[in-house]
């Protein structure tokens, strides 16, 4: 018969505990600025919490599979990097070299 109020508290704990964001939670964001070869520079957000990458404030880009680094796409853009390199492909422009300066 104890194990009953032992069990409430414990479930109480685990609901609280869940791991689901609410309405007040901050987005954890990370921003990066890139100089490309041409002497472009690229404003990347990188929001962790929504798990998308938005490039000059104007493409917001998906998540998409890389074997190694990272990769971010919609249709006619693309964003792969690994460390401190990027390489961004706007429509059919040749692919952008790019390195963080910030």
């Amino acid at each position: 018969m104890r194990l009953v109020p032992l069990a409430l508290p414990a479930l109480a704990i685990l609901v609280g505990c869940s791991a689901a964001p609410t309405p007040n939670t901050p987005h954890e964001t990370l921003n990066s600025v890139y100089r490309c070869d041409n002497g472009t520079l690229l404003r990347v957000s990188y929001d962790r919490t929504s798990d998308i990458a938005i490039v000059n404030e104007l493409v917001s880009l998906s998540p998409a599979p890389s074997a190694s680094g990272f990769h971010y796409r919609t249709d006619g853009h693309d964003l792969r990097g690994k460390g401190n390199e990027i390489t961004w492909t706007a429509g059919r422009m040749v692919p952008l070299r790019c390195t963080a300066i910030s």
